[in-house]
């Protein structure tokens, strides 16, 4: 039974990983004209590897007949996590709004506990489902502004239909991590992720965008594409992993509902947007529906009338 001070550690690290994926939205924004979006992602996956690699390197050699055994499993996981996952969502945000990108990725924990209930033995209580719906509902809120999105009419498209599949890739890539054997060391499992994946997007990339004489990057793309290298990739990818290891993959998926509420505030932080009430009210539902999931319902009164007493400073509100 894991302990409360592993579990906060745990959930530190997911926040971190989700918070810096936040950020990586920022980023990619910023340099979408300079770059296709597919060798945007195998750059940003090739410089993870090169990064990692030196460090790494001799306990790869040393641990090549064990991560051998795992092959198929590690392809796998590279393909669907890295190249699939990053492949898709990429395609996808530049073909459809902000707030419709951030909306569908609300829906990886409806397949992580779908896949996980349908495939891999799991199960979820009543609560724990209701926790799924409010979370998603809150990213709703947040992505759509206080309206549902797609509610304008502009209908369902190519890029929704990549951030889609891009989720759905992403939440078999978190129930397929628990696959892997608990005594390979996840550093290692990662850095043979990462060198795959990138393998794999060069040809898609090259395919999708044929390069046209040496390509020329900006200080600004090398920041960028250094920032999803090392933070949004290497780090986040491995507090990710080790938050699953310990809170599972249904709690941890969850938790990327976070992913609208943080990039609204980075938003607020760094390109000037405001902080609407939508953004609250998402944010509430969010935590409610965490709490709900992590099995943590009684704190839940607690938390609405916390919300609430900001939300309505003039109403006094009691729960019993």
């Amino acid at each position: 039974m894991r302990s409360a001070q592993t579990s906060g550690r745990a959930t530190g690290m997911l926040l971190l990983a989700i918070a810096l994926w936040a950020g990586n939205v920022v980023v990619t924004r910023a340099i979408r004209s300079e770059m296709a979006p597919l060798w945007m992602a195998y750059w940003r996956w090739q410089l993870a590897g090169l990064v990692v690699l030196p460090w790494l390197g001799p306990a790869l050699w040393r641990a090549r007949q064990q991560l051998w055994s795992q092959r198929g499993l590690l392809l796998l996981l590279a393909f669907v996590g890295i190249t699939g996952n990053n492949g898709c969502i990429y395609l996808g945000i530049v073909q459809t709004s902000a707030s419709s990108a951030a909306a569908l990725q609300t829906f990886t924990p409806v397949w992580i506990a779908l896949m996980g209930h349908l495939f891999f033995g799991q199960r979820l209580c009543g609560w724990g489902w209701a926790g799924v719906t409010l979370s998603i509902i809150g990213g709703l809120v947040i992505a759509g502004q206080g309206a549902l999105p797609f509610a304008s009419g502009a209908g369902f498209g190519v890029g929704e239909a990549w951030i889609l599949l891009g989720s759905l890739l992403w939440a078999l890539y978190t129930l397929l991590m628990a696959r892997l054997s608990p005594t390979l060391d996840r550093k290692l499992g990662l850095a043979v992720q990462m060198l795959a994946g990138a393998t794999l997007l060069l040809p898609l990339a090259w395919y999708a965008a044929p390069p046209v004489g040496s390509p020329v990057f900006s200080w600004t793309v090398v920041a960028a594409l250094a920032f999803m290298g090392i933070f949004a990739s290497a780090l986040a990818y491995d507090c990710y992993g080790r938050a699953v290891d310990v809170l599972g993959s249904t709690v941890a998926g969850n938790y990327m509902n976070l992913l609208p509420a943080f990039s609204s505030f980075f938003s607020f932080l760094f390109l000037g947007e405001t902080l609407a009430p939508f953004h609250l009210a998402g944010f509430a539902l969010i935590a409610a529906g965490l709490l709900l999931v992590s099995g943590q319902g009684p704190r839940l009164a607690e938390g609405m009338r916390i919300w609430l007493a900001l939300l309505t400073p003039q109403a006094h509100i009691r729960f019993r």
